[in-house]
């Protein structure tokens, strides 16, 4: 669906066509995991990619979202990726807010993978502090008919939820490094780099591939 390799802009090489928009003033340019990555820095910078259905995902539909992050344990909730409504929600915490999101809580040292339709929301963890400002490979894919899976580093957690049953389709952009109603309150420090979006489950070898290519 999207790939970004953040080498100095928000482009996407997957040749979808779903370039980010740099907002704010992220800086592109600095020394990531492959090349360069976006670096954050709490300051409102983000990157915006406008709305497509190609990052809708309805009831029944696989998908996957990871790529590397540097983060930095400030006891803060870094919002990393986000696809609600934007007009009128910042998470999938908010009731109402289709969609789904990942985001690490620094108050407790964990990684939160999000999904929310009609009905319920779910939410699948890394229990691992990753918060200590090297680089790491977060993913979680997500089967329409069975499970959340979260994996860090190529590894499978044992944090995996089962999966919402109901569209997660929604008219708002993806929106990477601060909530989706761009607030201060949850934005924090960290980098970003080698992020995608797949409309499939990838399988363990492709993920431990991603981590060690």
């Amino acid at each position: 669906v999207a790939s970004y390799d953040f080498e100095g802009d928000a482009q996407d090489v997957s040749g979808n066509g779903n370039d980010g928009v740099l907002t704010s003033g992220p800086d592109c340019k600095v020394e990531g995991k492959n090349g360069d990555s976006c670096s954050f820095s709490g300051a409102l910078d983000y990157v915006r990619v406008p709305h497509d259905v190609s990052f809708d995902f309805g009831a029944g539909q696989d998908f996957t979202i990871g790529g590397w992050f540097k983060l930095v344990d400030d006891d803060t909730i870094q919002f990393l990726v986000v696809k609600v409504d934007d007009t009128t929600h910042g998470s999938t915490g908010e009731l109402g807010a289709f969609g789904y999101d990942m985001l690490y809580r620094g108050d407790s040292n964990n990684v939160q993978i999000r999904v929310r339709d009609s009905a319920d929301i779910k939410t699948a963890t890394i229990g691992t502090n990753v918060g200590d400002g090297q680089w790491h490979h977060i993913l979680a894919t997500f089967d329409s008919g069975g499970i959340i899976q979260p994996y860090l580093d190529g590894i499978p957690s044992s944090g995996s939820t089962t999966m919402v049953t109901g569209s997660l389709a929604n008219p708002g952009p993806v929106i990477l490094g601060i909530r989706a109603d761009i607030s201060t309150a949850d934005e924090g420090d960290h980098d970003m780099d080698d992020f995608a979006i797949w409309n499939r489950v990838l399988t363990p070898d492709e993920v431990k591939a991603l981590v060690s290519s």
